[in-house]
């Protein structure tokens, strides 16, 4: 029985980085990198998606955004803000670097808050689920 719910636990915990690295890769997708790549549009867009991966996860762990299961919701949905919006900014920034100018900020804003709404929800199903299932 244990091991049934370390498989769910695994997945509950998949889930909130998915969520946010999907956000951002269809933001960027769509918009960010046609702006600024339009020569080698596809190796430009899986490199900033690898990069953007290694920065998520890189402050996920410094800021325990993926410890579901031993902090707060209030502590999860901060770190969580924290390491998307600094992985975010991060690629913004090399967008308005290599675009030689500022890009509208619009569809960045809406991806961060879709990823907030969508970690927050994730977050408060997978505390309950942990409250109502796994044992202290």
């Amino acid at each position: 029985m244990k091991k049934k719910y370390d498989v769910l636990l695994k997945i509950i915990k998949g889930m909130v980085p998915l969520w946010n690295i999907m956000i951002f890769c269809y933001v960027w997708a769509l918009y960010y990198n046609e702006r600024t790549f339009s020569d080698f549009w596809m190796q430009t867009m899986l490199i900033s998606f690898f990069l953007y991966f290694v920065i998520y996860m890189a402050f996920g762990k410094l800021y325990h955004a993926f410890k579901i299961g031993t902090y707060k919701i209030s502590e999860l949905i901060f770190s969580q803000l924290l390491t998307f919006g600094i992985a975010d900014l991060c690629l913004y920034l090399e967008c308005c670097l290599i675009h030689r100018g500022f890009v509208d900020i619009r569809p960045g804003i809406v991806a961060v808050l879709l990823q907030l709404i969508g970690s927050t929800i994730l977050i408060v199903v997978a505390k309950r689920y942990f409250a109502k299932y796994i044992p202290p």
